[in-house]
């Protein structure tokens, strides 16, 4: 493992940039469409990843889509549409 790679097995990846380094653009300035605690509830202006983030964090926001789905409780078998619909009768006929 500390000898360098062949030559040959570079082509098999593509392209191969050896510092590894990648730079991502930071996001666009944007106008928050919820109000910011630390100003008095009025809407602030975003200017990068690192107030986006600061943002979320102080007020309680989270972001749509990135946060975790809880696991799935396993119930067993699988239930039937004849079992939904009898319990779905039952409860509308019980009212």
């Amino acid at each position: 493992m500390s000898e360098p790679w062949p030559v040959q097995c570079l082509s098999h990846y593509g392209s191969f940039s050896a510092s590894g380094l990648q730079i991502i653009k930071d996001i666009e300035p944007y106008q928050a469409v919820g109000g910011d605690v630390a100003i008095g509830g009025k809407l602030p202006k975003i200017g990068g990843r690192r107030q986006h983030r600061e943002y979320l964090k102080r007020n309680g926001y989270i972001e749509i889509g990135n946060e975790r789905r809880p696991q799935q409780a396993d119930y067993g078998r699988e239930v039937t549409e004849r079992e939904v619909r009898q319990v779905y009768e039952r409860l509308r006929d019980s009212r």
